[in-house]
């Protein structure tokens, strides 16, 4: 009995946590056009809502393209994209996720009047935490126990690639957030949840009205969502040793 509790164990614990996602942007998963309906990497992507859809065409960080996030006239308001990233297959509760990121600042328009870009990784309810580009030219985050909007302080790096990264664990409802590599958060998530299920990045909208009005973008390249080693393996060797000390 005791030789194959340590095989089981053996091969729980060698076992991977789950597939990383890994998302370039880049034939032949993903084709120029619009991304809704696209899928590659381990992510499937569908517009928020009709007509927000962002596109595949933009050059990349390292490669030929990137997700681009822009705007479009929509009656009244200046529409920003809004796009949902449905993971293929759950996560653990506790993972890193990176991307390359390029926020535009529009000709002769100052900081302070661009409108918001958002990088946000939760659960369908909107539990978890976003990177936040906000409109008076700091990076921001969702968090802190609710939907609230934090300044972190530290200056949006414009028209250049930045790469960002996000350390969350749904277990102990925190998060860590680095920008160019600097931590510039550490604080708890929206809510108490359990593992995430999509990201979503979008731009705000903003009334045609305002004079000059933004025409930002938002550049997104080689997202990469890495659960914690041997997170999966813990959890199971736990399950068997509780099971063994019951016989």
């Amino acid at each position: 009995m005791r030789r194959t509790l340590i095989a089981t164990l053996a091969a729980v614990a060698a076992a991977p946590a789950f597939a990383n996602i890994m998302v370039t942007f880049e034939e032949p998963e993903y084709f120029t056009g619009s991304l809704d309906g696209q899928a590659g990497g381990g992510i499937t992507w569908q517009e928020f809502e009709p007509d927000s859809d962002a596109w595949v065409s933009a050059p990349g960080f390292d490669s030929s393209r990137a997700g681009l996030w822009e705007v479009s006239p929509n009656g009244g308001d200046s529409d920003g994209d809004d796009m949902l990233g449905l993971f293929d297959n759950a996560q653990s509760a506790i993972f890193t996720v990176s991307a390359m990121t390029y926020v535009s600042l529009e000709p002769n328009r100052p900081n302070g009047t661009s409108r918001a870009g958002h990088f946000f990784v939760s659960d369908v309810d909107f539990i978890g935490t976003a990177m936040a580009f906000l409109e008076n030219g700091n990076v921001g985050y969702w968090g802190g126990g609710g939907f609230f909007i934090n300044d972190t302080g530290v200056a949006i790096q414009y028209e250049q690639w930045v790469p960002i990264e996000i350390q969350i664990d749904y277990d102990a409802d925190t998060m860590e957030m680095y920008y160019d590599g600097v931590m510039v958060a550490a604080d708890t998530l929206t809510g108490d949840g359990s593992y995430a299920d999509q990201l979503d990045i979008w731009l705000d909208t903003v009334a045609i009205a305002d004079n000059p009005n933004p025409g930002d973008y938002m550049l997104i390249d080689d997202i990469v969502i890495t659960p914690a080693p041997g997170a999966f393996g813990l959890m199971g060797l736990a399950g068997l040793v509780c099971t063994r000390r019951r016989r």
